[in-house]
């Protein structure tokens, strides 16, 4: 049977320490008709020596450097890339530092081929430390449905083991910085498109001790996650979301005392710090609106939350069920 090509996508910036087991786990592969393009993003170790050596050994590599490394906004811009230069009828992600099960686009593809209402294919996920343990795993609901159900509460789909059609002209947006994915399985949802996850474990993803970040990087992550969430109900409601309006700076300079926000965003963000358990980061923005708007009212709940135990902020939020516009 004629095997359908598959165009496998990665961003690489200083991935030197496991880079040669991701591309390993790619070119083993039971399936074998795939181009895998690689962005190399300006990195400062031994990567793009690495992957030369392999481009120049296997014809399917594909190396784009790029001119300048400009953070998290070029790593969704590779993406983009990657996708705008594709051939294959199906586009798979990868990342640097995981390793792709040897059957997974094998099963991937059947899948999409067999169903063919289907737009996008995930797998469940093992996950592994530095020292290529399994320490656990991820898991997510099988089908369209349950993804939907669970999506607003739950990631529902596991960005590196990704599979979906080039036809359906997906791009990432890239003002969703740190959740370009997550808005993506989001805004397929309100075009009507159906999503699924296979019941096997297809990938290895690892674990880094230096992903885990500041409790004010986290923040302004779970800030950007509650904005994609927001404008997918907006979408849901209104039919828009008004995308093209959004300035991310409100979002990523929120823990910035100096910086003046808008009293929407700020209120916007003191709301998602209660949905989030954050009373000290409730507490912080209190001051901040304080400092840019001394002669505006207020919202007296934001006052009464933080001045609540933490263990009277917890259960409050709870039974309001998250939804704090009920309380006042």
């Amino acid at each position: 049977m004629d095997q359908k090509l598959i165009s496998v996508i990665m961003s690489v910036y200083n991935g030197e320490k496991y880079l040669v087991q991701a591309i390993d786990s790619i070119l083993n592969q039971t399936y074998q008709n795939f181009e895998f393009i690689i962005i190399e993003d300006c990195s400062t170790d031994n990567s793009l020596d690495i992957l030369e050596e392999y481009a120049k050994k296997d014809s399917r590599i594909k190396i784009i450097k790029k001119e300048k490394n400009i953070g998290i906004k070029g790593f969704i811009e590779n993406l983009n890339l990657g996708i705008s230069i594709a051939k294959g009828k199906y586009i798979a992600r990868m990342d640097q530092d995981d390793v792709s099960l040897p059957e997974r686009f094998q099963k991937q593809v059947d899948f999409l081929e067999n169903n063919p209402e289907i737009t996008l294919v995930g797998a469940q996920l093992n996950l592994i430390n530095e020292q290529n343990k399994i320490t656990g795993e991820a898991i997510a609901a099988l089908q369209h449905r349950d993804i939907v159900k669970r999506i607003t509460s739950q990631i529902q789909l596991f960005h590196p083991v990704i599979m979906f059609r080039k036809d359906q002209n997906i791009q990432y947006r890239e003002k969703f910085l740190y959740c370009e994915d997550y808005d993506l399985y989001l805004n397929l949802i309100t075009q009507g498109k159906k999503l699924a996850n296979l019941n096997e474990k297809l990938l290895n993803y690892r674990i880094l001790a230096n992903s885990i970040s500041r409790k004010d990087d986290v923040f302004t992550k779970k800030l950007m996650l509650e904005k994609a969430l927001y404008f997918y109900q907006s979408r849901k409601k209104n039919g828009s979301d008004f995308y093209e309006n959004f300035e991310n700076k409100e979002v990523l300079e929120i823990n910035n005392i100096n910086y003046k926000n808008s009293k929407s965003e700020l209120f916007f963000a003191m709301d998602a710090a209660i949905k989030l358990n954050r009373k000290d980061k409730l507490i912080f923005l209190l001051k901040k609106i304080k400092k840019h708007y001394p002669k505006d009212r207020i919202p007296s709940k934001y006052h009464l939350f933080s001045k609540l135990p933490l263990i009277f902020f917890r259960l409050l939020k709870k039974f309001y069920n998250g939804n704090i516009h009920q309380i006042f």
